[in-house]
This record gives structure tokens, C-alpha cells and sequence, in this order.
């Protein structure tokens, strides 16, 4: 019988029923976020690495660099199955799938992940914080984010207000000021 546990093959995508797969959070070792990205992509499993530019100081000179957005997290995208899952488990790196039930990783809403992506490639200032509590469910009417759904929150001086995109799973929120005049409310 062949040992598919400990066998690294990589996973035909295309084996894998579009509608059955999901998006998982990925915590993975210290600074191994682009090392377990590269993995992925060699084995053939959908990875999506969130990533901003950070300028660091070095001690002669200054270099601004992909750093990533969630340190420590990535996501990827398979099908539900226990193969898949180890699968990911058994890419360098990585120390689990995130859930809220040990043992049965939870998935991340494809909505929430579009929307990421729409504010890491919009090029605005983006900064994370813990997860928004309080504040109205709106949606950005226009500009580059619009579309995006997510939480308001502060107001703040020169007529800006803060929205936050909550990644539930991880218990995080990417925050960009935004006009008021660019979200409406969401009907809950």
C-alpha cells in the first residue's frame, strides 16, 4: 500500500473540485512565510502570501522591502480532505492549519480574500491591527477599493475615517483611511 502521508508529490489542482475547495489560514515558523509560499507554489497547492512594503533602516543605508502583511501567516487553497490538509502540514515551515476546533482547521471566506488582495494591490497605506469590536458594517461605494466590505471606525483629523477589513480567522484587521463620503452602510 502506498504511503501517501509521507510521500511529496506535487497536488493536481486540477483533480480538485473548484467548488469543494476553500481558503485556510497557514501559521507557519518564524520568518518562513516566503519560504512555505515557495513550497506551495513547487508543490502545486494555491498560496496567497499578503504582503506590504516596509522601508528598513540599515546601518548605511535604507531599503524598502516586501514584508509580510500577517507575519507568521499565509493562506492556501484546497479541497476540505484530510490528503490535502497534510499535504500542507507536511510543507517546510509550517507548524499548523488555524481553527477554531483543534484538529478541524476552519475556512476563510473567499470574499474576505478578494478583498485583501483588492487592499494589498491598491496601493494605499495599510496598517493591521487587532480585531475591530465596535463600528457599522459599510462598503466602499468607489475609488480602487470599492466593492470591499468591512468595519468603520474612528473618525479621524482631515475629514478621514478608518476601515477595517476583519480576517476573522486570525483575529486581525487591515486598516486604510478612507473619505466618508466613499462607504454606505450595509443592511444586516
Amino acid at each position: 500500500m502506498l504511503d501517501l502521508m509521507n510521500e511529496r508529490v506535487p497536488v493536481c489542482l486540477e483533480s480538485i473540485d473548484e467548488a469543494a475547495a476553500s481558503w485556510y489560514a497557514v501559521y507557519v515558523q518564524s520568518r518562513c512565510e516566503f519560504v512555505a509560499r515557495r513550497q506551495f507554489t513547487r508543490l502545486g497547492i494555491e498560496n496567497y502570501l499578503p504582503t506590504m512594503k516596509k522601508t528598513t533602516q540599515w546601518h548605511d543605508r535604507k531599503k524598502t522591502l516586501d514584508w509580510p502583511l500577517f507575519p507568521g501567516y499565509l493562506f492556501v487553497r484546497v479541497a476540505p480532505i484530510p490528503r490535502e490538509f497534510a499535504h500542507v502540514l507536511k510543507t517546510h515551515g509550517v507548524v499548523c492549519l488555524l481553527g477554531t476546533k483543534p484538529g478541524s482547521p476552519t475556512p476563510v471566506t473567499a470574499e474576505e480574500i478578494l478583498h485583501l488582495q483588492m487592499m494589498t494591490r491598491s496601493g494605499e497605506h495599510l496598517s493591521v491591527m487587532n480585531r475591530l469590536q465596535v463600528g457599522a458594517r459599510v462598503r466602499i461605494r468607489q475609488g480602487v477599493l470599492e466593492g470591499v466590505s468591512g468595519v468603520l471606525g474612528s473618525m479621524e483629523a482631515g475629514n478621514k475615517c478608518l476601515f477595517g477589513l476583519n480576517i476573522e480567522i486570525l483575529g486581525r484587521s487591515v486598516c486604510v483611511m478612507v473619505s466618508p463620503g466613499d462607504v454606505e452602510p450595509i443592511a444586516d
